[in-house]
């Protein structure tokens, strides 16, 4: 995630693609208000080209907590209608064209950069409450990547929003990609992994708007005071106020047949096609929390546990 809490993506990745052959590399996501969408072009062309063809990116808003840590007022200024302009300049400039533009958000005279893509660059459109979020990456995106977002019904609204943007641009919702961005820990250690969950899931709920957290069956009151836990800083009761309840409902968490089931019946069966998984891994965990755990795999062992023990069941 382009975001300040994390190391700095795009060196990350640049480092990355040069040492790799098969990998796609982005920002999952990146945003039109800290950055602006020239920049953003200017270093995925680059990324495009260190990787020989295997970069993507995936763009809302902004993570909309940091947005306000940041004092930036977003809410009253038509968010969405920047994203939309946002992403137009920046596939003009990933085609390599001069830019002269004046829209609504954002004005350029005679802007060129060197930085061009040599591949298809896809450009996933980033969201988590919806609905309009949802119905802007069926109108324009490649793709659409949705963050915490882990039952049924919500990806059945992100899907049913998703085809009418795609009807009202006259696409084919076939060619979509409906990607679900999610907390993720396997272990055969099934409580082992829950525990790892619920040590991070709490982190992420002030991120979640109000209609998201109903769509999981959480009250919004029922979570205020890990909200205001996370915006004073108080780690420990940010962990301590989040229950096992609250990791059922928000990750994808357990051993490899209990995460195969809920990728299947929350997921695969509401049209998600693609998984986006945030690894919970020991060091991710000692680095929120100060806390160690056992019983949980390294990211490698993760990763290989996954592609013997999850992949396999979703591969038709």
């Amino acid at each position: 995630m382009d975001e300040i809490y994390h190391k700095d993506p795009w060196i990350t990745m640049a480092m990355c693609a040069m040492e790799t052959r098969n990998l796609v590399f982005g920002p999952a996501v990146t945003h039109v208000y800290l950055r602006d969408p020239t920049l953003i072009a200017q270093a995925l062309g680059t990324l495009d080209e260190l990787s020989n063809g295997r970069a993507a990116c995936a763009i809302s808003i902004g993570n909309i907590i940091m947005l306000e840590q940041y004092h930036i007022q977003w809410r009253d200024s038509r968010p969405l209608a920047r994203l939309r302009e946002a992403v137009g300049i920046i596939r003009k400039l990933l085609d390599g064209e001069p830019l002269t533009f004046e829209g609504k958000f954002f004005r350029y005279s005679g802007l060129f950069s060197a930085s061009k893509r040599v591949g298809e660059v896809p450009i996933y459109i980033g969201g988590m409450g919806g609905p309009l979020s949802f119905r802007l990456a069926g109108e324009i995106g490649d793709g659409g990547m949705f963050a915490l977002g882990y039952s049924y019904d919500y990806y059945q609204e992100v899907v049913e929003e998703m085809k009418k943007g795609a009807r009202k641009a006259g696409r084919s919702f076939e060619d979509i990609d409906v990607a679900g961005w999610v907390n993720y820990c396997v272990s055969k250690d099934s409580d082992a992994a829950r525990e790892a969950a619920r040590l991070m899931v709490g982190f992420y709920i002030p991120a979640m708007p109000e209609r998201q957290l109903k769509a999981h069956g959480v009250d919004p009151e029922d979570v205020r005071e890990i909200n205001e836990a996370f915006f004073q800083g108080d780690v420990k009761k940010v962990v301590d106020l989040t229950t096992m309840d609250l990791v059922e409902k928000l990750s994808v968490s357990g051993s490899p047949d209990e995460v195969v089931d809920k990728i299947e019946k929350d997921f695969a069966k509401a049209g998600v096609k693609h998984m986006v998984c945030c690894f919970i891994d020991p060091l991710l965990v000692k680095f929120f929390t100060g806390q160690d755990i056992s019983g949980v795999p390294s990211y490698t062992e993760m990763l290989e546990l996954t592609s013997s023990d999850v992949m396999p069941h979703f591969k038709e």
